[in-house]
């Protein structure tokens, strides 16, 4: 920002003369330079508002707040702000989890509050050369063509921060004819996505005090990988793969593409691009769980049976293409290749059935919950869970790190239910879980007080979870809402611990209850037995709710804040 009085908030040539021919108009206001006040002006003709947190929380008016964001900045302040948060880290607490969005109708099952919004590709008036029209043309030099333009909108806006003015001049930097974009007009009156109060927003852009550096990196970013995505999708790619480094839910999401591709295309599989290649290559992970996908196509279902069969006497002549070479374990030779895509061409019943063995093989791993413990990974069905409030995680994978005790890749804190007891208890699994215990146990015994606090949260959420079956509550995971018969059979596995151990306690008068005072093995031996079921009716969404359920349940506990806990159970 350029430092002017406030008083001076004009335009420099207040003396031109605006000419009625409009190219003149856009060019005079082009050439002129609008003072900007200073970050301090700013606040100063705000009625003195700071960039303190407990100032904003007594001076921005509830009105002006976005959904939410009030009571994260109450409960901030209220504990003493210990990390000295500004408004942006509250927001981004709230709106970080949009990044990781890839369709609008996900973004909307996280966000309600972005429900009314429309996809670009339903707008059917967009006016010409605007920033719409620019994108349904595949002319936009910005946004990427694999990615929906109000999904990419609401994580510029409102995942990161950007304000409409700095998209705006952005866009005029970066065009032909050097004009600017309106997107407060595409936002609002076209793609229906909410836009913040001006004043919130204000606060908002200079309560990040990495800004300027930050829009410019991630315009850049998204500029790069528009052209990288024109080139992919001109090349054939079924999946865009971006260059840069990615994060764990965009791997997933490519992942997913890749998978829904190869199950109707199965033959594409052993003829990968360079990208794909790449992508399995840097994410070995990903790769294995393809091959075990594969083992169980070729080896485990009859369609796959049948089509290797067929496959070998075709190859008899040349010899037979190694297990490995189908499980993608290792590399086919070109002549392989080309041998196994005239089998394909020759035998078109094939492709169909090798779909169908495919989709069997990604339906039997789970690929959601495959688990992996020192990059081995456990063949069969299994389910991964947090011990532990987030919280108390990132604390204990901090003290690690400040006390230079290796982790190996560990998943500190996370446990693993198998349908298979004898791999849950192998030694290889054992000897991780003994680390990793190890670890925790130095955690403790330098912050005794985190153990019970975990304790009571995994029993508050066990309690709300009991309170949410009986009262067949929304908050529900969809897998227990949407199917009567599990919901039963769930409340029975907790009526069972109850009737054990009473645990719960009358919920209204829930904030007297003993649950700093829980035993410890009991708890997690209730948090194993819940999760074992869940993966035995296949709900394994009960995962992200109990997570959840812990991480609100361990707040209120070291805020001391029992009321918010009991209000659950009036």
């Amino acid at each position: 920002m350029k430092i002017q009085n406030v008083t001076t908030f004009a335009y420099k040539n207040n003396n031109l003369k605006v000419q009625n021919n409009k190219a003149k108009a856009n060019n005079i206001a082009q050439s002129q330079t609008l003072y900007s006040p200073t970050t301090a002006q700013y606040l100063a003709f705000c009625g003195g508002l700071s960039l303190d947190l407990n100032h904003i929380n007594s001076t921005l008016k509830d009105e002006e707040y976005p959904i939410g964001i009030k009571n994260l900045v109450q409960s901030t302040v209220k504990s003493g702000n210990v990390g000295n948060k500004t408004l942006y880290d509250i927001h981004n607490q709230k709106y970080k989890e949009v990044l990781n969005c890839f369709t609008l109708d996900e973004l909307k099952e996280k966000f309600p509050e972005f429900s009314d919004v429309v996809s670009v590709y339903d707008v059917k008036d967009a006016k010409k050369d605007s920033v719409i029209d620019e994108f349904l043309q595949g002319n936009s030099k910005t946004f990427s063509p694999d990615e929906d333009l109000s999904l990419q909108l609401i994580k510029l806006y409102w995942g990161q921060g950007f304000s409409l003015t700095d998209l705006s001049n952005y866009a005029a930097k970066t065009s032909e004819n050097g004009t600017g974009t309106n997107f407060y007009y595409a936002m609002t009156k076209k793609l229906n996505i909410p836009v913040m109060n001006q004043h919130y927003a204000k606060v908002l852009k200079i309560s990040n005090r990495d800004y300027n550096e930050k829009f410019t990196q991630e315009m850049s970013i998204k500029r790069a990988e528009a052209r990288e995505a024109k080139i992919q999708l001109a090349e054939g790619e079924p999946v865009i793969i971006p260059s840069r480094t990615l994060s764990e839910a965009h791997k997933q999401h490519i992942s997913e593409g890749l998978k829904r591709y190869y199950q109707t295309n199965p033959e594409a599989i052993y003829k990968q691009t360079v990208r794909q290649k790449e992508f399995y290559e840097k994410n070995p992970e990903i790769k294995e769980r393809m091959s075990h996908v594969m083992d169980y196509a070729w080896n485990r279902t009859q369609e796959g049976r049948s089509i290797k069969k067929y496959l070998n006497k075709f190859m008899k002549k040349h010899g037979t293409i190694s297990d490995d070479k189908l499980l993608l374990k290792t590399e086919m030779t070109q002549s392989e290749k080309t041998l196994l895509e005239q089998f394909w061409k020759t035998n078109t019943w094939a492709k169909p059935k090798m779909s169908s063995a495919v989709k069997q093989g990604w339906e039997f791993i789970k690929s959601d919950v495959f688990t992996f413990f020192d990059g081995q990974s456990i063949p069969g069905y299994k389910i991964s869970f947090n011990v532990a409030p987030r919280q108390i995680i990132e604390k204990v994978e901090k003290f690690a790190k400040e006390n230079d005790i290796k982790t190996d890749g560990i998943k500190l804190m996370q446990c693993v239910a198998c349908v298979d007891d004898e791999v849950s208890s192998s030694k290889p699994v054992q000897d991780v879980i003994k680390r990793g215990n190890s670890i925790i146990e130095k955690f403790t015994n330098k912050y005794p007080k985190e153990a019970d606090n975990s304790t009571g949260a995994k029993h508050t959420a066990l309690a709300i979870l009991h309170h949410d079956l009986v009262k067949n509550s929304p908050d529900l995971p969809k897998s227990l809402k949407d199917d009567p018969a599990k919901r039963e059979l769930m409340l029975y596995v907790m009526y069972d611990i109850n009737n054990k151990v009473p645990i719960f306690g009358q919920w209204a008068n829930w904030k007297h209850a003993p649950i700093m005072n829980t035993d410890c093995s009991k708890v997690d031996k209730h948090l194993t037995t819940v999760m074992t079921s869940a993966l035995q009716l296949d709900c394994l969404d009960l995962v992200e709710y109990m997570n959840n359920k812990m991480d609100f349940a361990y707040s209120a506990i070291i805020y001391n804040d029992l009321d918010n806990i009991s209000g659950y159970f009036l």
